[in-house]
């Protein structure tokens, strides 16, 4: 009892820092907000912005898989690396040219690589809608995911939710995989640890330097209290990672949602700023027997994950995140 009171406080005390969240599968509804969201599709992409700043593109032409980039927190600052989309930016590593800002994709289906380049590549099959209200914005979407051979495998319906209040930032992300041609086998091998939800981050936040000789200013911490690099392979609801950009704090929190497949996942968080949430490669993560998170949609069937990433200017706490993931989920 004495922990949910302090919880309960401990919201009540940040909420300048942490704005009440809502469902993207809620009825439309108004939310206070310091500017309105407007989404402008183009050929290749399609522009959010709150009031006359950019916040991200969802960019679903000219790359192997569809992204999110930039992603600009409060303040207009990149919060996501820029590589390789822009390069020769300062301080920014070049390595795993494949992780690009915010994208979706996997390691290993039915024997196809999606993660990597020069393997399967992620493509638009059509906006189905666009929405937005004073606060908030839709997107939904349908992929083709298609071997190096050009052959279909799957296809997805993707929903993403665009929010601000205050100094916070969110987007829900929603993929509905489904195998309308054939069984999907996500195989748990050493590829399967490649995926799948994920971020690359600014190199700010970065848990060691890539100098060596010098210190990363970047933290992290899971719902479990685990720190630093040692979040990597566990199983969290949440992961935080914080640091300063430009002198000020700013701060990535990246949610499982409850429904998910083998929530509370495992994460491939990595201390040079990749973060991926992956259910399937259980064997590589928990040091379990090889198949251990073998998994197979059968024809004709979905899968469902969900995701939420907020971008924060300030300093957040641990207490602040487990009370944003409750009130994510608490009218499912």
């Amino acid at each position: 009892m004495k922990l949910l009171v302090y919880l309960f406080l401990s919201f009540c005390l940040t909420s300048t820092v942490w704005s009440r969240p809502q469902s993207s599968t809620a009825p439309f509804e108004e939310e206070s907000s310091q500017e309105s969201v407007t989404l402008t599709q183009e050929e290749d992409r399609i522009v959010v912005k709150f009031g006359d700043e950019l916040f991200t593109q969802y960019i679903f032409k000219g790359y192997e898989k569809p992204i999110l980039y930039p992603v600009m927190a409060p303040g207009e600052v990149a919060i996501t690396r820029h590589y390789p989309m822009e390069k020769g930016k300062a301080g920014e590593a070049t390595d795993h040219p494949h992780q690009k800002s915010i994208f979706f994709a996997h390691g290993n289906i039915n024997g196809h690589n999606f993660w990597n380049l020069g393997g399967g590549t992620i493509v638009i099959d059509k906006v189905v809608s666009t929405q937005q209200s004073e606060s908030r914005g839709f997107i939904t979407s349908t992929h083709l995911w298609k071997t190096a051979e050009n052959e279909t495998l799957l296809k997805d319906e993707t929903t993403l939710t665009f929010r601000q209040q205050g100094n916070t930032r969110s987007i829900e992300y929603q993929v509905k995989l489904i195998a309308s041609g054939q069984d999907l086998n996500f195989v748990d091998d050493k590829l399967s640890k490649e995926g799948t939800m994920a971020i690359r981050t600014h190199p700010a936040l970065r848990l060691v330097h890539k100098d060596k000789r010098k210190k990363a200013a970047g933290r992290a911490i899971n719902s479990e209290g685990t720190t630093g690099k040692a979040i990597w392979g566990e199983k969290a609801k949440w992961v935080l990672y914080q640091g300063p950009i430009e002198d000020q704090n700013y701060a990535i929190a990246m949610f499982d949602h409850p429904k998910n497949l083998r929530h509370p996942t495992t994460w491939h968080a990595r201390h040079y700023g990749l973060v991926a949430a992956n259910p399937f490669g259980i064997s590589h993560f928990l040091k379990e027997e090889s198949g251990a998170g073998d998994y197979t949609l059968k024809e004709g069937d979905s899968l469902t994950l969900r995701y939420l990433f907020v971008f924060t200017q300030g300093e957040v706490s641990p207490e602040d995140v487990e009370a944003r993931f409750s009130e994510w989920t608490e009218k499912e």
